[in-house]
Protein backbone atom coordinates (compact mmCIF):
# COMPACT_ATOMS: atom_id res chain seq x y z
CA UNK A 1 0.00 0.00 0.00
CA UNK A 2 1.19 3.31 -0.52
CA UNK A 3 1.62 6.15 1.43
CA UNK A 4 -0.71 8.35 -0.65
CA UNK A 5 -3.49 5.72 -0.87
CA UNK A 6 -7.08 6.44 0.27
CA UNK A 7 -9.04 3.66 2.14
CA UNK A 8 -10.98 1.62 -0.05
CA UNK A 9 -13.99 1.50 2.90
CA UNK A 10 -13.39 5.04 4.23
CA UNK A 11 -11.90 7.38 1.66
CA UNK A 12 -9.37 8.56 4.45
CA UNK A 13 -5.84 8.23 3.49
CA UNK A 14 -4.40 5.10 5.00
CA UNK A 15 -0.91 6.22 5.73
CA UNK A 16 0.35 2.73 6.98
CA UNK A 17 -0.83 -1.18 6.84
CA UNK A 18 -2.11 -0.63 10.27
CA UNK A 19 -5.04 1.77 9.64
CA UNK A 20 -8.68 1.29 11.01
CA UNK A 21 -11.45 2.95 9.35
CA UNK A 22 -13.17 5.47 12.55
CA UNK A 23 -16.28 4.51 13.57
CA UNK A 24 -19.53 5.16 12.29
CA UNK A 25 -22.25 8.22 13.23
CA UNK A 26 -25.82 8.50 12.47
CA UNK A 27 -26.48 12.11 12.56
CA UNK A 28 -29.81 13.74 11.89
CA UNK A 29 -31.38 17.34 12.17
CA UNK A 30 -34.77 16.95 14.36
CA UNK A 31 -35.59 20.59 12.92
CA UNK A 32 -35.92 19.84 9.21
CA UNK A 33 -38.26 17.32 10.32
CA UNK A 34 -35.64 14.30 10.54
CA UNK A 35 -35.50 10.79 12.78
CA UNK A 36 -32.95 8.67 13.27
CA UNK A 37 -34.51 6.93 10.65
CA UNK A 38 -33.38 9.91 8.27
CA UNK A 39 -30.30 10.32 9.69
CA UNK A 40 -26.84 10.20 7.52
CA UNK A 41 -24.22 8.08 8.01
CA UNK A 42 -20.74 9.88 8.81
CA UNK A 43 -17.35 8.36 9.62
CA UNK A 44 -15.91 9.98 12.12
CA UNK A 45 -13.60 10.03 15.64
CA UNK A 46 -15.71 11.59 17.21
CA UNK A 47 -19.70 13.02 17.92
CA UNK A 48 -18.22 16.56 17.02
CA UNK A 49 -15.95 15.84 13.94
CA UNK A 50 -19.13 13.33 12.94
CA UNK A 51 -21.36 16.74 12.74
CA UNK A 52 -18.83 19.31 11.02
CA UNK A 53 -18.77 16.27 8.51
CA UNK A 54 -22.73 16.03 8.31
CA UNK A 55 -22.50 20.18 7.98
CA UNK A 56 -20.28 19.90 4.98
CA UNK A 57 -22.43 17.56 3.58
CA UNK A 58 -25.80 19.27 3.95
CA UNK A 59 -24.16 22.40 2.90
CA UNK A 60 -23.16 20.85 -0.68
CA UNK A 61 -26.43 19.17 -0.94
CA UNK A 62 -28.54 22.20 -1.03
CA UNK A 63 -27.90 25.50 -3.04
CA UNK A 64 -28.71 27.70 0.22
CA UNK A 65 -25.14 26.70 2.03
CA UNK A 66 -27.28 27.33 4.88
CA UNK A 67 -24.73 26.81 7.50
CA UNK A 68 -21.60 28.37 5.55
CA UNK A 69 -24.08 31.22 5.49
CA UNK A 70 -24.67 31.85 8.77
CA UNK A 71 -27.46 29.92 9.98
CA UNK A 72 -27.40 27.22 12.82
CA UNK A 73 -28.17 23.60 12.72
CA UNK A 74 -29.24 21.51 15.56
CA UNK A 75 -28.61 18.09 15.14
CA UNK A 76 -28.57 14.50 17.13
CA UNK A 77 -25.71 12.13 16.63
CA UNK A 78 -25.62 8.59 18.17
CA UNK A 79 -22.96 6.05 17.39
CA UNK A 80 -24.18 3.71 14.80
CA UNK A 81 -23.42 0.81 16.52
CA UNK A 82 -25.30 2.02 19.65
CA UNK A 83 -28.63 3.32 18.21
CA UNK A 84 -30.37 2.95 21.42
CA UNK A 85 -27.59 5.20 23.56
CA UNK A 86 -29.65 8.78 24.10
CA UNK A 87 -28.45 11.20 21.30
CA UNK A 88 -25.67 13.83 21.83
CA UNK A 89 -27.27 17.17 20.75
CA UNK A 90 -24.74 19.78 18.34
CA UNK A 91 -25.62 23.25 17.64
CA UNK A 92 -23.24 23.68 14.35
CA UNK A 93 -22.34 26.57 12.69
CA UNK A 94 -19.97 28.10 9.55
CA UNK A 95 -18.69 30.42 7.71
CA UNK A 96 -18.20 31.42 4.59
CA UNK A 97 -14.11 33.07 4.33
CA UNK A 98 -13.55 34.36 1.21
CA UNK A 99 -10.08 34.30 -0.17
CA UNK A 100 -8.10 36.48 -2.52
CA UNK A 101 -4.82 36.58 -4.05
CA UNK A 102 -2.83 38.75 -6.09
CA UNK A 103 -0.07 38.96 -8.01
CA UNK A 104 1.85 41.92 -10.02
CA UNK A 105 1.73 41.82 -13.82
CA UNK A 106 3.87 43.43 -16.75
CA UNK A 107 2.01 46.07 -19.31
Amino acid sequence: MSIYATCETCGEFAHSRTHKCPPIWLVWCPEDGETIDDSRKVRATDAGEAVEKWAELDDEESAAYRIVGGQEARVCVVPADDKARAPQRFAVSGEAVPQYYASEVEG
